[in-house]
């Protein structure tokens, strides 16, 4: 599921990118390195999100109680 956001993504931006083009100083609408990092970043924070999310789950009072 998360590739498949990233294949979106990347596609969307192309398109984006390429729309905005006047806009971009100093890299090409297509900088693959501006991409691949846009890419780790997106990862990390959907890793991020994922644990807070599981995190979230958990009963303060009984993690309080039991320490």
């Amino acid at each position: 599921m998360a590739a498949m956001g990233v294949g979106i993504g990347v596609i969307a931006s192309i398109v984006v990118a390429n729309l905005i083009a006047t806009q971009l100083f100093g890299t090409d609408p297509t900088d693959l390195p501006t991409f691949g990092g846009m890419i780790v970043q997106m990862g990390g924070m959907a890793g991020g999100y994922l644990r807070a999310r599981s995190t979230s789950r958990i009963d303060l009072m009984v993690a309080l109680r039991s320490e």
